[in-house]
């Protein structure tokens, strides 16, 4: 048997070069070995257009690509991170496995952490609708229920600290996400954190939600809302520097709106691109924020949905784009340390089938892992219709336990890389979202493309599309 590494000194070295020992195939071989066993229908029935708009057919070779140095110029770990931000090093905690809970009771929450929580590095507590709604209608939005269900209600200050004080907070990261109301409850975290947990408070990690534009929902006109956004991530921000807290940041961008509503791969990551230049010109004249300062609070949540190899691709090409945007700053080595969040998709998920939200959850799970997400996260498979529920919470927690543990997927880096189909997902995504995100450049930036309402009505009408499509059986949602 021909062995693939060579072993020396108890380290694996580089692979040996294999491909000498295969003849190369030709694309009129491919062609003809296609043909014969379409039996007699034509090659070009295989052929299909994608939602971003990419004429594609299952067929790839390396001179697909755009640059014939594509795969060899892209290592993990190194500029562009393309291929992820990690060094090829051992790595106990490749991604980080997170849960977010939601419950309206409070020792519920506390029950389902203490049961659910101990393997996990990241523990999300989502607030209540009242909290964290968004201005706009739910059922615009097309989700399978009226509206998610409810987060924890705090009644004050004891709450917090009840729930502080009964978590084991040791070794895990703090996600919390309480939209409108993140800076006092921002206020009540660091007030109460040293005394409820016994941890420093210089050592708390994690993310918080304040995430400006989005908060905005889909009616940005609303000025004084959005100045009372900025001023509270302002606030967060300038407190955290005081208190020397370096590893909780508080400025999100999410793209679950523009998701929702029925944005493609490629619209996502040029908006993810645009809010960025935004929040750093809006921040730096209003607030005098350096650009560098802005990065170092930035963390992103992308959705993923259950289009497998899309949503690879999706992850790589952001990565790609918002190290650009970071060599435009003068900060590469600030973006690669960016957290990129990726929460499986409510869009996908059903009211009705639950074992079908598993599967579907599983399939995301794996995109997020392979597209080179720091930390991921996975609605419960009854999430739409219930609270937190410790079963299903276990259920969503061990997928990404059984990936990384018995799956392997902790134990290989970037193993898609050289496939000449997701390479050139990747360089497609990524041309057509930088195309885009400098036309929105040009029209004043993505505050200013949002509010004239055309990209909102571009999504709405991709997702009826989508819908539409689905319903009538010419689309399949897997």
């Amino acid at each position: 048997m021909m062995s693939i590494f060579v072993v020396q000194q108890n380290r694996i070295a580089m692979p040996k070069r294999l491909f000498a020992d295969f003849s190369a195939v030709s694309r009129e071989e491919w062609m003809k070995k296609i043909k014969e066993d379409l039996k007699g229908r034509s090659p070009e029935s295989l052929r299909w257009t994608s939602e971003e708009g990419l004429d594609l057919f299952p067929v790839f070779r390396k001179d697909d690509l755009p640059d014939p140095e594509w795969i060899a110029g892209n290592f993990p770990g190194m500029s562009p991170y393309l291929r992820g931000n990690r060094l090829i090093t051992p790595s106990e905690n490749p991604w980080e496995i997170r849960h977010d809970f939601r419950s309206e009771d409070i020792d519920e929450i506390i029950r389902a952490v203490r049961e659910v929580g101990e393997p996990i590095q990241g523990i999300g507590l989502v607030l209540g609708l009242p909290f964290r709604e968004f201005l706009f209608d739910w059922k615009e939005i097309n989700l399978p229920v009226e509206k998610p269900r409810d987060g924890i209600f705090l009644q004050d200050h004891e709450d917090i600290r009840k729930l502080l004080a009964s978590i084991d907070w040791s070794g895990k990261r703090f996600h919390l996400q309480a939209g409108h109301a993140a800076l006092p409850l921002y206020c009540f975290l660091v007030n109460h954190w040293e005394g409820a947990t016994g941890i420093p408070l210089t050592s708390l990690s994690g993310t918080l939600d304040t995430d400006p534009f989005n908060r905005l929902g889909a009616n940005p006109s609303i000025r004084e809302l959005l100045d009372i956004n900025l001023e509270d991530a302002a606030s967060v921000m300038f407190d955290l520097k005081t208190r020397g807290i370096k590893d909780f940041r508080s400025l999100r961008i999410s793209l679950e709106t523009q998701h929702l509503m029925g944005a493609n791969a490629v619209q996502q990551i040029a908006c993810g691109l645009a809010i960025a230049v935004d929040y750093i010109d809006l921040f730096g004249e209003r607030f005098g924020f350096d650009p560098k300062s802005i990065l170092n609070q930035l963390h992103y949540q992308f959705p993923i949905d259950t289009d497998f190899f899309t949503e690879i691709a999706k992850i790589r090409a952001f990565r790609l784009l918002v190290n650009r945007l970071g060599e435009a700053y003068g900060a590469e080595s600030l973006v690669r340390k960016i957290p990129v969040h990726g929460h499986g998709s409510y869009r996908s998920m059903s009211s009705l089938d639950g074992n079908v939200n598993m599967l579907r959850a599983t399939t995301e799970a794996m995109s997020a892992i392979v597209g080179g997400c720091d930390s991921i996260s996975l609605p419960a498979y009854n999430s739409l219709v219930k609270g937190t529920d410790v079963q299903a919470a276990r259920l969503a927690r061990n997928v990404q336990l059984i990936l990384k543990e018995e799956s392997f997927f902790g134990h290989v880096m970037d193993p898609v890389g050289g496939s000449y189909y997701v390479e050139y997902l990747t360089a497609a995504f990524s041309q057509k979202a930088w195309k885009l995100f400098q036309q929105m450049e040009k029209e004043g930036g993505y505050l200013a493309v949002w509010g004239k309402g055309e990209l909102t009505r571009t999504f709405r009408d991709q997702r009826r599309q989508t819908d539409f499509e689905i319903a009538k059986g010419k689309k399949t949602l897997v």
